[in-house]
């Protein structure tokens, strides 16, 4: 399922890019209509608290291979919350779920990086958006192609002259 390209399933929520949990799992449920999946119990409780938060954790099966995820219990800014309600709780196991499936391989690209330290995300500036558009570039992957020219260590500098050789290349043609 890694080869499987869930771009405009992502959502985008506190900054940061989710796959739908009900759309994560049709698509597994079309792959292996036997997969299952459970949510781990603590004591009889779906969660866990420990003395740095709360925890969930689902085992996802999938052709035969049983894969878990622990999640902690975040809000939208995915910040430990301190004293969960139920549907902060069930928000957290639904997160978790879909991050099980990505185990898997459905949209595992999404998490790359999650674990890294933050960084300032330079802001995509006009200069660029423009040269952008007369390269042919689509405006809904511009955010993306430009996140991941940041984080292989690109300055602005650096994907405007690129950006630049681009329409010089389609001048040229």
């Amino acid at each position: 399922m890694a080869k499987i390209d869930v771009g405009k399933y992502i959502e985008k929520k506190g900054g940061f890019n989710y796959l739908s949990w009900a759309w994560a799992v049709d698509y597994l449920r079309r792959q292996d209509p036997t997969a299952t999946w459970e949510i781990i119990r603590f004591d009889g409780k779906p969660f866990m608290k420990t003395e740095c938060g709360y925890f969930v954790e689902v085992a996802v099966t999938c052709h035969g291979v049983t894969l878990s995820q622990v999640h902690p219990v975040l809000d939208n800014r995915n910040k430990p919350i301190e004293k969960p309600n139920a549907f902060q709780i069930n928000t957290s196991i639904q997160r978790c779920l879909a991050k099980a499936i990505a185990l898997h391989g459905l949209g595992l690209y999404i998490y790359q990086g999650e674990d890294l330290p933050e960084i300032e995300m330079p802001s995509i500036t006009d200069s660029i958006r423009e040269k952008w558009a007369q390269i042919g570039g689509k405006p809904d992957v511009l955010e993306r192609w430009f996140g991941n020219q940041v984080q292989e260590g690109k300055t602005i500098t650096q994907i405007e002259q690129f950006l630049d050789e681009k329409i010089e290349e389609k001048k040229g043609a």
